[in-house]
């Protein structure tokens, strides 16, 4: 089998094989590596509105609200830093279907570096578009529990393989701890593909 020509940079959610897998299930882990973006920090700063615009999800609270924006994983530039992921070897139609999941993001390209490569290489990543990051939107958002647990699972897989990234990934994660509540998503049935498992109570309904 010809190995994809690119490589997504995947440091959120995607950190996870079990997210990464309901999106791209032909994906082999085995090709997965760990890289190191330098020049950037991990934050959580992508803000989802949750007033119902968005067509493919929800979330609620144990109280049945609904914050008005949810938080999630971006990358914010910082000189004197860098960022651990890893690097996922991508076809077209991978692509595109991450592109899909990734809705509130724009697709970039720029470079990072491996354990094994002497030098860096071109990468795509995934970075958060502009009409969703407004700082007075962050300000008011939640950072969903199920969510940041997804990335913190994803950074212990990798821990297991490669020792020192969890390690590097608190290093490289400005976490906002006051603002994570326990959130319960709903699927919206027929526009939600491929989406992250970012809670184990998920919910499918109808589009209304």
């Amino acid at each position: 089998m010809t190995s994809p020509a690119r490589h997504l940079f995947a440091y959120g959610s995607l950190l996870s094989p079990v997210s990464l897998l309901s999106t791209l299930p032909a994906v082999d882990i085995d090709d997965v590596v760990p890289a190191t973006l330098v020049g950037y920090r991990r934050v959580f700063n992508v803000a989802f509105p949750n007033d119902g615009s968005q067509p493919d999800k929800a979330y609620f609270d144990e109280a049945g609200g609904r914050p008005p924006f949810v938080l999630f994983s971006n990358l914010t530039s910082s000189p004197s830093a860098s960022v651990n992921g890893v690097l996922v070897p991508v076809s077209d139609a991978q692509l595109e279907a991450l592109c899909e999941r990734e809705r509130r993001y724009n697709l970039v390209a720029g470079s990072a570096r491996t354990d094994t490569a002497s030098s860096s290489r071109p990468i795509l990543t995934f970075v958060g578009a502009d009409p969703f990051t407004a700082t007075q939107d962050v300000r008011a958002g939640v950072v969903a529990a199920s969510y940041l647990n997804l990335l913190v699972d994803g950074a212990h897989f990798w821990e297991q393989r490669h020792p020192g990234f969890l390690d590097e990934f608190h290093a490289s994660t400005q976490i906002p701890t006051d603002t994570v509540v326990a959130l319960r998503r709903v699927d919206i049935a027929g526009q939600h593909r491929g989406t992250a498992l970012d809670s184990e109570t998920s919910e499918k309904q109808a589009p209304k």
